[in-house]
């Protein structure tokens, strides 16, 4: 051979296709020797595809619910069919499936460097530190992983348990609130609304027949409620300055229900603390979904055979909206106080605040379309002040 044609032809390096047809061959022979293990890694394979583009393959979002598609079965439009929230259940298994390959591949990584970390560190020192070590892993590994994961979650439990009998000091009691109010004084008015009452159209039920069922006629909204001598209902009352201090007495925590396709009251104030209960009194499919920016927003479907549900708030925050997505127009607002010293009008616009120390306050009134409207007051010691606010409609 002239050395020209060993230059044209080097001995020992193949070529891009020589490499991509001997590892076709490889995955050829591997999948002739091991059927089984060849079918799961393809089933692998193909699972993370569509989890890496499930953005793009899924027909629809995975999160927004559809009423009037719920509990179909599948067909060309939804592969898998909808759950009970008109949710397409292919698009759900599909970003489910990628959140299940995230944690998987967390998890695989996590258990890489912890073991390679350990065993860097045993090689290296050696000793009576490698013999602890292998002791380790010899205990882990003869104890079946089922009865290892139950014994991590009962530790888990146990550790974030409060400490009792002679673990250590007790952790004190909470105090408790006080049975009588602060003070003997009250606020007592009206809110009224000064301007035309529009005329607004009836709530369109249509989308749900069972919740249209539940009238006998029309149901207008709620948005703007004024009753006689322009009383206006439905306006959250509260003391917003000058607030005493506490401990104070619970106030009553409200009960909202879903009743004819309505929350009803339509406005509710509570506490840091205490408990909301919703109920279902309609025996039909809703879901209770808090727009809170403060607290942390939840969405909780509630079935016909769910019927009562209950949340808490850890800190204070103005009024938020709580919604059905089911049933768009079904809205109600809570506002979450640190003290009891709110209230809501009732519909001919009256309200009371009581139990309040004699002082000087500033009162503010909510609603959910016109704003705010904010007064001063001033109390006696045992007597009670009248208060007034006007609510006009917007320029």
């Amino acid at each position: 051979m002239t050395t020209e044609r060993a230059i044209e032809q080097p001995f020992g390096r193949p070529g891009p296709l020589d490499r991509a047809a001997h590892f076709a061959r490889g995955i050829w022979s591997f999948s002739r020797r091991h059927p089984l293990g060849a079918v799961g890694a393809f089933v692998i394979l193909v699972v993370a595809f569509l989890a890496a583009t499930a953005e793009v393959i899924a027909p629809y979002d995975f999160s927004e619910p559809v009423p009037l598609d719920r509990l179909q079965g599948p067909s060309t439009a939804h592969f898998f069919g909808t759950d009970d929230l008109g949710r397409d259940t292919f698009s759900r298994v599909l970003f489910g499936a990628r959140l299940s390959l995230i944690v998987g591949i967390g998890a695989v990584a996590a258990g890489i460097i912890h073991g390679s970390l350990w065993g860097l560190a045993s090689g290296y020192i050696g000793g009576w530190f490698d013999a602890f070590v292998q002791r380790i892993m010899e205990a882990i590994m003869s104890v079946p992983l089922l009865l290892m994961a139950l014994v991590v979650v009962v530790v888990m439990a146990g550790c974030g348990a409060a400490p009792g009998g002679d673990a250590g000091e007790a952790a004190p009691a909470a105090e408790a609130p006080p049975a009588e109010p602060l003070g003997s004084s009250s606020i007592a008015g009206a809110v009224r609304f000064d301007g035309e009452i529009p005329n607004l159209p009836p709530l369109d039920m249509d989308a749900d027949p069972a919740c249209a069922a539940k009238h006998d006629g029309p149901v207008y909204p709620e948005i703007l409620a004024v009753g006689e001598e322009a009383g206006l209902g439905n306006v959250l009352v509260y003391v917003a300055d000058n607030v005493p201090e506490g401990p104070y007495p619970p106030a009553a925590p409200p009960v909202i229900d879903q009743q004819g396709c309505r929350y009803t009251p339509r406005v509710a104030g509570i506490m840091v603390g205490q408990e909301l209960k919703v109920l279902n009194s309609d025996g039909l499919l809703h879901n209770v979904h808090s727009l809170s920016e403060v607290n942390r927003p939840f969405n909780r479907a509630m079935p016909a055979a769910i019927r009562q549900a209950t949340f808490s708030f850890a800190d204070a925050e103005p009024a938020f909206r709580i919604k059905c997505d089911v049933h768009p127009w079904m809205s109600s607002y809570v506002g979450v106080f640190e003290h009891p010293y709110f209230a809501v009008t009732a519909p001919d616009g009256s309200f009371e605040i009581a139990g309040l120390p004699a002082g000087t306050y500033t009162i503010e009134a909510w609603h959910e379309r016109l704003g705010t409207r904010r007064s001063g007051v001033t109390l006696l010691d045992g007597l009670a002040a009248t208060l007034d606010l006007t609510f006009s409609p917007p320029e």
